[in-house]
């Protein structure tokens, strides 16, 4: 049976919708756990870039599904202010109650976090779309406030997924913050040499922001991950993410070999 699992994603080329995983696909992760950020199963959100990120066949496009963010929804409608300010209004009065509920319960336990979902953000969710559904026939068709709720009513069920499982936030903000630094680095990203090499260039983009988010210094990550990684077994390559770096660097086997390498012996000068 599919384990719903989503992240705030670390990878700047795959970012809004979001992921649904199944049980440990490899089968021999620290622990039995996801390499993601926060332990064990952590929610992770991707998005339609999700398809090109899952090539790797670590995470098949099949167990995908859609997890939409709420902070997109509420731009539809601050766009709508200036148009039909009452009803925008009304809407953001929905989502603003969501938002109000997320930060009050943000670094309370996942138990908790599900209690209030259920006790509160869902009748606020539950009364928003009733909202749209009676708005459809009242808005005029290519208005701002048309597309807000038509917006709203396409993503309803991806919308409503963050309250089937705490783990997951109701909006994706940091990954919009982080895909900023792609819109600034394309210019000289423009000409790479080719198609496979812009795929390596946003590999290893995303992989770098990972290690930021999992507060890992890059430069040795790169180091070590490349003596590792040649006689690593595939099986085990999940353990090789930022998220697992650091249980993986306290093997016995790993350190070993990274111990025995020469080639991270010359990068650390102990080999003249």
């Amino acid at each position: 049976m599919m384990s719903r699992l989503h992240h705030t994603a670390s990878i700047p080329a795959t970012y809004a919708s979001g992921a649904a995983l199944p049980q440990n696909p490899q089968g021999s992760l620290p622990g039995g756990r996801w390499p993601f950020p926060g332990g064990s199963r952590t929610p992770w959100i991707a998005s339609k870039g999700f398809e090109r990120c899952s090539t790797s066949s670590l995470i098949p496009l099949s167990w995908a599904c859609p997890v939409a963010s709420w902070a997109h929804a509420r731009r539809y409608y601050f766009k709508s202010l200036s148009t039909d300010p009452e009803r925008a209004r009304e809407a953001l009065a929905y989502i603003q109650g969501l938002f109000r509920i997320e930060r009050a319960i943000a670094t309370t336990p996942r138990k908790k976090r599900e209690s209030v979902r259920a006790e509160q953000s869902r009748p606020l969710v539950e009364g928003f779309f009733a909202w749209c559904d009676a708005q459809v026939d009242q808005v005029l068709d290519d208005t701002p406030i048309a597309k807000a709720v038509q917006y709203a009513r396409n993503q309803r069920a991806a919308l409503e997924r963050f309250l089937e499982d705490a783990r997951l936030p109701i909006h994706n903000n940091w990954s919009e913050l982080e895909l900023r630094r792609q819109a600034v680095g394309r210019k000289n990203w423009l000409f790479v040499g080719s198609d496979q090499a812009a795929d390596v260039n946003t590999a290893f983009v995303s992989l770098l922001a990972s290690c930021q988010q999992h507060g890992i210094e890059p430069s040795g990550y790169l180091r070590d991950l490349f003596c590792l990684l040649p006689r690593w077994s595939l099986r085990r390559v999940l353990e090789l993410s930022p998220a697992c770096w650091r249980e993986t660097l306290e093997q016995t086997d790993a350190q070993q070999r990274l111990d025995a390498n020469i080639y991270r012996k010359v990068a650390l000068g102990e080999i003249g």
